[in-house]
Order: C-alpha cells, then structure tokens, then sequence
C-alpha cells in the first residue's frame, strides 16, 4: 500500500481521511465499533466490577474500523500515521453521519480531487492509495442521501477509487 504525502494541517489531512472512508461499508463497520466503544466505556463506568471493559473499548472501536480498511477499502488505516488527525477526523464524520450531511462532503472531497481543486490551504488534495493496492471488489461508489435539499435528483459521485 502506498503512504499518502505528508500534510501539514488537519484541512490537508480531511480530504485524505474522507476518500479512504468512500466504501459505505467502511463507514458502518467504524459506526459499529464506535458504538460497541460508548457502550463499553457506559458499563463500565455504571459499576466498579466492569471497569474492565474500560480495556477492551479500543479493540472495540479499532477491530471494526480496521477490518473496513485492510478488507473492503484495502487501505491502511489513517490513525497508524496520523492518530491525533485521525481522531479528530473520526469525530467529524460521525457527526455529519448523524446530520446527514456525509455524502454532500464526500461527493464535494471527490469532485474537487476529480477536477484538480485545490484545499483550503491552496495545495491539491493528497491522492490515496495507487490502483494496483486497492481492494475493489463488490464496492460500489457512494451515494448521496435522500435528505435534505430541494428534493432535485442528484447522480451519485463518481467512483473514489478512479482518482488515480
């Protein structure tokens, strides 16, 4: 698997974070574990006597996430070079998952690397992973949700893995 280019700023880093979450499959199994973590880490703290699971929520939370990687996206998770980022990443779209608004922001990330745009900090987006490493079977492009919007039909974005 080929290394993305070192970014200097969490904006350089988003649009990297984003595509190698493009496959909704990924997405689901980093929304499993983060909900096998937060209910890991309540029962743990409800009682003295399961504190234990205090431990076992990073595997919760990793084993998920990771499987989506190294199996369907097959990229290399983000945290292993970038943790801090890559929280901060993780946060953010869980919380456009909730909104609604994460396939708006990843058809954006792809059509801005698909046409030459440049990030906020005026560099081009960092490319993912080369063709020949990818994992590409039986996935499918990401498709945008129904909410929100004036109810237009949109395409769906074209496929993050033919940026290269």
């Amino acid at each position: 698997m080929v290394s993305p280019p070192e970014m200097a700023s969490f904006e350089q880093f988003w649009p990297h974070y984003l595509r190698s979450h493009a496959n909704r499959t990924t997405r689901l199994l980093h929304g499993l574990g983060l909900t096998a973590a937060a209910a890991a880490l309540a029962a743990g703290a409800t009682r003295r006597r399961r504190r234990w699971l205090w431990t076992v929520a990073p595997a919760l939370a990793l084993g998920p996430a990771w499987l989506g990687h190294w199996v369907v996206e097959g990229n290399r998770p983000a945290i292993l070079r970038h943790p801090l980022w890559a929280l901060r990443a993780a946060g953010r779209m869980a919380r456009m998952m909730v909104a609604g608004t994460l396939s708006d922001e990843l058809a954006r990330v792809v059509a801005a690397g698909e046409h030459g745009e440049h990030g906020e900090q005026g560099t081009p987006d960092p490319p993912t992973t080369s063709s020949a490493h990818r994992g590409t079977a039986g996935q499918s492009p990401p498709r945008p949700s129904n909410g929100g919007g004036n109810g237009a039909a949109r395409r769906p974005p074209p496929d993050p893995h033919s940026l290269n």
